[in-house]
């Protein structure tokens, strides 16, 4: 075969081989999947240092005490409610006690709060008679009488107490004669000067010079 012939044979084969390679398709490269930012981790536990710090930014603690002792409310230290109750009496309103939305504390916030009501001592509730304090309306709750006779004594699954006409004598004989049937009425159990300061509540009201 000449020289010649095989240049012309090997300029065709580069020709070819370049159009070959023109017409392969340029490989895409390959396309990154963005990774979504990853949301707030809940603890499923709750944060019951969070909880504490709601507590008191929410001013439970002017009513149920700095640590959930009591005071004019009730202790709420180591509750033993469940939490779907807890909940339930934090989104409803019942006066004096305001309702929380859950704008205002979410399921996670009231979880936190109730995580750390549950880790506190319970606390025995002391009522002492120093003047100036609500002590009638204090006698009232702390003794469990608001969860039947209505937050204000206006009646609830027992009857109304508020403007209570009889005489004290009545009132304390009454509250002998039910003992059986409402251990919470044992004169025993608060003694009579307490007994005299919740019906000076019920009777006229909350009063600051007598510390009723």
């Amino acid at each position: 075969m000449s020289r010649l012939r095989v240049l012309v044979i090997l300029a065709g084969l580069i020709a070819l081989l370049a159009g070959c390679a023109e017409a392969a398709p340029t490989p895409r490269p390959t396309e990154l999947v963005p990774t979504p930012a990853p949301g707030p981790t809940l603890n499923p536990a709750g944060d019951a240092a969070h909880g504490a710090a709601l507590f008191v930014r929410w001013q439970c603690a002017s009513c149920h005490g700095g640590n959930a002792g009591g005071g004019i409310g009730p202790s709420l230290a180591g509750t033993t409610i469940s939490q779907a109750a807890f909940t339930a009496a934090v989104r409803q309103t019942r006066p004096p006690k305001p309702a929380f939305s859950e704008a205002e504390l979410s399921e996670s916030d009231v979880r936190d709060i109730y995580v750390w009501l549950q880790g506190l001592e319970p606390a025995a509730q002391t009522i002492t008679l120093e003047e100036g304090q609500l002590l009638g309306i204090q006698v009232y709750t702390s003794s469990g009488c608001d969860s039947c006779h209505g937050a204000f004594a206006q009646g609830g699954t027992a009857p109304a107490l508020a403007g209570y006409s009889a005489d004290v004598d009545a009132f304390l004989e009454a509250m002998r004669s039910t003992t059986a049937d409402v251990p919470e009425h044992d004169l025993e159990a608060l003694g009579i000067d307490l007994m005299r300061r919740l019906y000076t509540w019920l009777k006229e009201g909350a009063n600051l010079a007598s510390g009723c």
